[in-house]
């Protein structure tokens, strides 16, 4: 199971991210597939996972601990993250 969190820091033309992993369970050394896709973004980053600025794409991981992996996009609305956490 993951977590997903979404936060919306500006009201207008609201920027939106999901980001989901697959499997949704993610252990530690187990290698995982980060898939994001946004609304009204602009650009897209993540600090430690990807280099990768689109706003959508996949990545594979292989977390060595239960660090959430967060996706942060930014558009006319705003910053907003989503996350996904490891379990198990």
């Amino acid at each position: 199971m993951h977590c997903l969190r979404q936060h919306d820091h500006n009201g207008s033309a609201p920027t939106k991210v999901t980001l989901s992993a697959a499997p949704a369970l993610l252990a530690a050394g187990q290698a995982a597939t980060l898939t994001w896709s946004s609304t009204n973004a602009t650009a897209c980053a993540a600090a430690t996972w990807t280099a990768k600025t689109a706003t959508a794409g996949t990545q594979t991981v292989k977390p060595t601990q239960h660090d959430p992996h967060t996706m942060t996009c930014t558009g006319a609305g705003g910053p907003v993250s989503a996350s996904t956490h490891g379990h198990g």
